[in-house]
């Protein structure tokens, strides 16, 4: 594995000869450097000596022994980059890091605002090194607000963008979606403004500062509600989920495990469903009415409920399916794993890594036809690539090199 891209592999990528700096710690930072990354930028990420992005710390890591090296989040966030150890916080840091902003196209860092400044690096210093740079800021509220210096988590994006509101059931109170969904959003709408800034910047010479905000791309993807507010004067909530008849709108029990029904379908196509389902009582006069069946949400399942539990999930889901019908297996991440789907269109990547155990991830975002993917290289160890950067790029000593190290700098 070498420390860099090949060359002759790098104008054939989508985003080859792209240099970019990342100064990112846990999602939303590393995920949108790690999408330019996985196109064939060259990604340099910046670490604490010593500790590293917190990512390295929260697992989850194989047989469940914590390594910094072999985290699994770390290592999905981290492809195709190279890492350096560097102290920003002193002087020796700060000149290392604005040699490497010389050569640099792009910055990208999620720290908390004023961080850079605080360091010295606001972005007339960044410019004074290289003017066209772009400066990419992802936090919680944004560079300034009245919330700009608030704490925040992904529970707090939720319920504050208005998307906690509107989900749950409406008689109890509301919930979040799993995982940090707002924070990847906001990697890639950051990732994509970068690259619309580096468009910019190319031909003119001038430097952008990209500032992302990832509450408000919670709040941006609900639009809709604010909509309803301001043309019809209707605040939108959690709604009771009886669609098409069948209760909570919900994953109904199978034989193995759940399938979850379009409801919109049914509805649309109730004339066919009954014999889709071999259930000739749902043909009662009562139920042809969608209000009614509504109305009657629970004498519709307790016709229908028995007969999914009956057969498997699959066997329902590829019926449907032949009907027209789109419903949908709810999949665990073993199944998603081995999904047939998933498999054809080579949607894994699998990685070695020498602190972990042989793993898939998610390969690239999307395809391009004309473009050549980037070999795929695994998530850099701790300063793995200080001596290529330091002594082959900025041209400095191994004596040089060890006197940084020695004094906590690298």
């Amino acid at each position: 594995m070498s420390d860099t891209s090949n060359p002759s592999e790098e104008s054939s990528q989508a985003l080859g000869g792209l240099r970019v700096l990342e100064i990112g710690q846990q999602i939303a930072g590393p995920y949108c450097a790690k999408l330019l990354a996985d196109l064939g930028a060259d990604v340099l990420k910046l670490e604490r000596p010593g500790v590293g992005d917190g990512a390295r710390r929260a697992g989850p890591f194989p047989g469940k022994r914590p390594d910094p090296e072999a985290s699994g989040l770390f290592l999905f966030l981290n492809t195709n980059k190279r890492s350096l150890t560097l102290d920003l916080s002193v002087p020796a840091g700060r000149d290392v890091f604005l040699r490497l902003v010389r050569e640099a196209d792009a910055l990208v860092e999620n720290n908390r605002p004023g961080k850079l400044e605080a360091w010295g690096l606001a972005p007339a210093a960044l410019w004074e090194a290289n003017p066209d740079l772009v400066i990419t800021h992802i936090s919680s509220f944004g560079q300034d607000g009245p919330y700009r210096d608030y704490q925040a988590t992904e529970l707090i994006f939720y319920a504050l963008s208005g998307m906690q509101y509107i989900t749950g059931r409406h008689d109890r109170e509301p919930l979040m979606h799993g995982l940090g969904q707002a924070q990847y959003l906001a990697g890639v709408n950051a990732a994509s403004a970068t690259l619309a800034a580096l468009f910019r910047a190319w031909p003119t010479g001038a430097g952008a500062v990209v500032d992302i905000s990832i509450a408000e791309m919670l709040t941006r993807v609900i639009f809709s509600i604010a909509n309803q507010y301001a043309y019809g004067g209707t605040v939108q909530r959690r709604e009771p989920n009886n669609g098409a008849g069948l209760p909570n709108s919900s994953p109904v029990a199978c034989s193995d495990g759940y399938v979850l029904p379009s409801h919109a379908g049914i509805s649309t196509h109730w004339d066919t469903f009954p014999e889709f389902m071999g259930l000739p009582e749902l043909k009662r006069p009562e139920f042809e009415p969608p209000t009614e069946r509504i109305l009657r949400a629970h004498e519709v399942a307790a016709i229908v409920e028995p007969a999914f539990a009956a057969r498997s999930k699959r066997d329902w889901f590829h019926q449907a399916q032949e009907w027209r019908f789109p419903f949908a297996v709810v999949q665990d991440a073993q199944e998603i794993l081995a999904c047939p789907q998933l498999a054809e269109r080579q949607f894994f990547v699998e990685m070695e890594h020498p602190s972990a155990e042989r793993y898939k991830l998610p390969g690239p975002l999307f395809r391009l036809s004309e473009s050549r993917q980037p070999g795929w290289r695994p998530a850099p160890r701790l300063g793995q690539h200080a001596e290529a950067v330091l002594c082959g790029e900025l041209g400095l000593s191994q004596e040089q090199l060890h006197h940084l190290r020695r004094a906590g700098v690298v």
